[in-house]
């Protein structure tokens, strides 16, 4: 049932199929060379311990499986059951690494329970930690004493070239979750770790969105071509031909004219991307959100500061082409073209449509207009969305009690 093979690097990896599905998993600071690999023991000097540790792994993965319900368990909980028999294993010494700390908090994360759901953490969570620290040594792992503020900020430059901004901070949120581990275990952890820190964080939520002027610079922004070229070869660290330059530049336009749609509309990206003709309704747009179906009413008319309509396509369907993952990628050339003094997503520009509005314009129910753009049913959620902080209250209330 249980089959040890030799990989390339030395390592001994233990395959085993179970209902229908393939586990393979290695068994960590056991090797061999594949001289002393015979029918799937360990020969020559020395090797009766590392034997022995094969023969204790596979009598318990065997008689584990004989004593219960394995039809009845994911391939989750059988993974993890299996790593905990190989982990039992002698060879495993004290790590002194990142990368063998991250197997320890890996293995935790595994078992730990949801106190939301009260179930284990989900599958595609596990993966995200895996893909952040597969970036992370990709960059270059550095030790735990290492960690700082100026390899934080490389390390995000790093991320926001390779998957973009938004998801460059998904990843850094993953690492900071692990360096917080670590500082609990009591591990050699540079206290600067701290400074590592999700965008959101990174930057007051209030600065996270532009003003009229930085969106009239977006909407009178010429993509050129040219421009795009040499973007994509610092990225990519490669010159792209002519056709792939042509489809990017577009590719960024399009983005930046929806960037513009995004912020005269106030809608979330995914929203965005699911209105259509039917959406409107004279000059407005109505769509509902959220799992409560909460009904959002946004002005869809052009003026000197929003243009929703002039982006859109009004011949029947959708109204703008869904950009997908790519969306806050693309956003990275524009960030490079403009001179903005933050990160820009998706986010941003929602944001953008409530800012503007209450910071720049004068309307006795503002705040009304934007709760109802929004699809936001209490007051407070929109002043903790947008940072309006009691002194901007107040300068309102100057202006209406000073008449």
């Amino acid at each position: 049932m249980v089959n040890f093979h030799l990989q390339t690097s030395g390592s001994i990896r233990i395959h085993i199929t179970l209902n229908r599905e393939r586990h393979r998993l290695t068994i960590p600071n056991l090797k061999a060379s594949k001289d002393k690999w015979m029918n799937q023991r360990i020969i020559g000097k020395n090797s009766i311990k590392a034997n022995q540790e094969l023969d204790r792994i596979s009598t318990e993965i065997e008689s584990w499986v004989n004593d219960n319900p394995v039809h009845a368990m994911s391939k989750d909980q059988i993974s993890i059951k299996l790593e905990k028999i190989i982990l039992k294993s002698e060879f495993i010494e004290k790590r002194k690494v990142i990368s063998d700390y991250f197997v320890d908090f890996l293995n935790e994360k595994k078992v730990e329970i949801n106190t939301l759901t009260k179930k284990l953490i989900k599958p595609s969570t596990i993966r995200s930690y895996i893909t952040a620290f597969d970036h992370f040594k990709a960059f270059g792992v550095l030790e735990l004493e290492q960690i700082n503020k100026v390899n934080y900020h490389q390390f995000l430059n790093f991320l926001i070239q390779k998957v973009g901004t938004n998801t460059a901070g998904k990843n850094i949120k993953r690492m900071k979750a692990f360096f917080n581990w670590c500082q609990k275990q009591g591990l050699p952890i540079s206290p600067e770790h701290q400074h590592w820190k999700p965008i959101s964080e990174e930057t007051e939520e209030s600065e996270r969105a532009l003003n009229s002027r930085q969106l009239n610079q977006l909407y009178n922004l010429v993509i050129d071509p040219i421009d795009i070229y040499q973007i994509a070869k610092r990225k990519h660290g490669k010159s792209l031909d002519s056709k792939h330059v042509e489809q990017l530049t577009k590719s960024v336009d399009e983005t930046r004219k929806q960037a513009v749609a995004m912020a005269s509309i106030g809608a979330h990206k995914e929203d965005f991307w699911k209105l259509t003709d039917k959406s409107i309704v004279g000059n407005m747009i109505k769509y509902k959100r959220g799992k409560n179906s909460v009904l959002c009413v946004a002005p869809f008319r052009d003026n000197s500061i929003f243009h929703a309509k002039e982006f859109a396509d009004l011949l029947g369907g959708f109204l703008f082409k869904r950009m997908a993952g790519k969306f806050n990628y693309y956003l990275t050339y524009i960030e490079e073209l403009v001179d903005f003094p933050f990160h820009i997503t998706a986010k941003t520009f929602r944001k953008t449509f409530g800012s503007i509005i209450w910071y720049e314009l004068d309307h006795p129910n503002k705040m009304g207009i934007i709760m109802k753009s929004y699809g936001h049913k209490k007051e407070s959620t929109t002043r903790k969305y947008l940072g309006i902080q009691d002194e901007d209250l107040e300068h309102d209330h100057e202006q209406i009690f000073s008449i």
